[in-house]
């Protein structure tokens, strides 16, 4: 087996072109399946946007902060 061929090795089972990885078919398939039957389907990142918002207040901080520096400089 190569280790460039997508379609037989498992690492490169994240990637999104490939459509042979036989997991993530099935996920995509039960996640659509949910969808349709519409149920409310939980994303695996539940604390993604608490991590936006905090990072979010960090670069403004960041952002004063040099502007502070800027205008302090002498």
């Amino acid at each position: 087996m190569d280790d460039d061929d997508m379609m037989h090795n498992p690492s490169y089972s994240w990637h999104p072109a490939n459509i042979w990885n036989d997991d993530l078919r099935k996920k995509r398939k039960a996640y659509n399946e949910a969808l349709l039957r519409g149920e409310r389907v939980r994303s695996s990142a539940a604390g993604t946007p608490i991590l936006r918002a905090v990072l979010g207040a960090a670069f403004i901080g960041w952002i004063l902060l040099c502007i502070y520096l800027w205008f302090r400089r002498p």
